[in-house]
């Protein structure tokens, strides 16, 4: 019969329950309070701050899973020795930190079973993967680090995303992280696949000190212009931010946002090289993709879900069947083109 957790006053948890060790420093991070990035992850929050060697638990409306138990001889990782290779899969997929991946391979380390040393060796390779994006992401913060480390309060990373596509908005967002932001996979937005972009953009919102949008419409863009439009972006995404959280700083991809009193860096392909302009990006080009795909469903034809109005094959085949819409910037040559050619063809023949 195997043995539950007890917390460092041994006392055992009666209720459902996922149990997680005071874990290392990235997962704390995460939280934006305390505790474990897996639990983080997972749906779980912290009910406090776990001490150092102490055991704490975290409630889970799901149903429970296998955890890591206390070994008869060590206090510090699970019993593995007579367990079968089930259960030791389910403790690895429950591991989700440094910590907890450690204690797996400590535990498997003289397990002489074909099934443990796979077991073993998938724990060492995400371990490794687990340290290399720890690394990766702590260069991502280094700017960000850097200027915190000099007293400025309020760094915000700023991006637009839309100046391509032939219809919708420019959007921009506006992001500042916390002192502590583990985003494991956070990168430029065109590089994170739509689901996983989906889901950083709920963790970023989640953990962020604050975050601002900032709009411009199709009509906005053709009588301004879409670089005048994708500024305009990015200066509201700022006003909307300066709302809810203090702005000292901006670091901006690739351009200076105009109208704002607060000093900034430009940093070319910044969403890829810094943490809070890549949080930035996520976040508007997640808000600007729903809202295409509400277009959508209002023009059916065009196929927004699909493309997000940029200027694909198929996009470019329904412009040519049905001319633009409402929403399709006419000041684009593409969508001009179309409609002229559209218009002549509607003309009867002399």
């Amino acid at each position: 019969m195997h043995r539950p957790w007890r917390n460092a006053s041994g006392i055992a948890p009666s209720w459902r329950s996922r149990v997680f060790r005071s874990c290392c420093g990235a997962c704390v991070a995460s939280s934006g309070a305390s505790g474990c990035r897996g639990a983080i992850g997972h749906g779980i929050r912290l009910a406090a701050r776990a001490l150092p060697g102490e055991t704490r638990t975290w409630t889970d409306s799901g149903p429970r899973s296998p955890s890591p138990l206390p070994s008869s001889s060590s206090a510090d990782g699970p019993e593995t020795a007579l367990r079968p290779l089930a259960e030791l899969r389910a403790v690895l997929r429950e591991a989700h930190c440094e910590e907890d991946l450690e204690l797996v391979i400590k535990n498997l380390a003289e397990d002489p079973r074909r099934g443990a040393r796979e077991i073993h060796a998938r724990a060492q390779r995400r371990l490794e993967a687990l340290r290399r994006e720890r690394d990766r992401l702590a260069r991502l913060l280094g700017l960000r680090d850097e200027l915190v480390g000099r007293g400025v309060r309020g760094v915000a990373g700023v991006d637009e995303v839309g100046v391509g596509p032939l219809a919708g908005p420019v959007v921009a967002g506006a992001v500042v992280l916390p002192e502590q932001a583990w985003l494991e996979g956070l990168d430029d937005s065109k590089r994170v696949r739509p689901a996983r972009r989906a889901s950083l953009a709920g963790e970023i919102r989640a953990i962020a000190l604050g975050v601002g949008i900032g709009e411009v419409a199709v009509e906005e863009i053709d009588q301004i212009g879409i670089y005048q439009a994708a500024l305009e972006a990015m200066r509201r995404a700022v006003a909307s931010l300066a709302r809810v959280t203090e702005v000292g700083y901006l670091l901006v991809d690739a351009r200076e946002v105009p109208g704002v009193a607060v000093p900034q860096t430009s940093i070319i392909k910044g969403d890829s090289k810094d943490a809070s302009i890549a949080a930035a990006s996520i976040v508007a080009k997640v808000h600007r993709d729903a809202y295409m795909t509400k277009l959508g469903a209002r023009y059916p034809a065009y196929g927004f879900e699909r493309h997000m109005g940029y200027g694909t094959a198929a996009h470019m085949a329904a412009l040519e069947a049905h001319g633009p819409c409402p929403v399709h910037r006419r000041s684009f040559a593409p969508v001009e083109q179309a409609e002229r050619r559209l218009a002549r063809r509607s003309v009867p023949p002399a």
